[in-house]
């Protein structure tokens, strides 16, 4: 991304015109395709990588409007997304090797099983959605304020599809993990190493939006030549 906010601006002109249209287009059909792939999706790792995507591609968005706050919108996204990734395919990977599967039929009321790894993937669902007021909301909000200024409404419109079409997809796992219909035998915690890593980033996740306001700061600050601009 570093390499994109300097080779496009500063490469290819500071006015968007000349490539701005193709990564607007890459950012639309990317926020679109990527929820309808993890619709379709059975096991929920596959699921998480897909809502990462959408997630990534909101960078896009923002990089047609060649200026700081843009580029401060993008740093700040990608500051939310580190610890989201490391926090949900942590946890998957976690339980995988504890010899859970993440398919639907295995992961059907696992609430009952295991109420803290549920209430933990259930919060990591509801951050790769995007909702309020986690600090993937705020990250996408300055990106689409981005697409705006840059008049792109129509990507504003596809962002806005795309964040429906993700709480969709979390919503429908939420239901499988808190099916009160199934039950089985009780799930143990993942080591003591993987549950602190895995802490620590969830912890990340939901208080990068309590401290928007210095975060933002660090990023504009970042947000100058030669990472962007000739």
């Amino acid at each position: 991304m570093a390499a994109l906010l300097r080779i496009l601006p500063g490469g290819l002109g500071g006015a968007s015109g000349t490539w701005g249209m193709t990564v607007a287009v890459l950012a639309g059909a990317t926020l679109i395709l990527a929820p309808l792939a993890a619709l379709r999706q059975r096991r929920l790792t596959a699921v998480v990588s897909h809502l990462l995507v959408a997630q990534l591609a909101l960078a896009l968005v923002a990089l047609p409007e060649v200026a700081r706050p843009a580029t401060s919108s993008i740093l700040y996204l990608l500051l939310c997304f580190v610890p989201l990734a490391t926090a949900s395919l942590g946890l998957l990977g976690a339980l995988a090797t504890e010899g859970q599967s993440d398919t639907r039929a295995a992961l059907r009321g696992l609430w009952a099983r295991s109420p803290v790894l549920t209430g933990v993937l259930a919060g990591l669902l509801v951050a790769l959605a995007g909702a309020p007021p986690v600090a993937g909301f705020f990250a996408r909000l300055f990106t689409v304020e981005s697409a705006l200024r840059a008049g792109l409404g129509w990507l504003v419109w596809l962002a806005l599809l795309s964040a429906v079409l993700s709480g969709i997809v979390a919503f429908r796992w939420l239901l499988v993990l808190f099916d009160s219909r199934v039950d089985g035998p009780e799930l143990g915690l993942p080591g003591r190493t993987a549950m602190i890593g895995i802490a620590l980033s969830g912890a990340a996740v939901f208080s990068f939006a309590i401290l928007l306001g210095p975060l933002m700061a660090i990023a504009a600050r970042a947000a100058v030549p030669p990472l962007f601009g000739p």
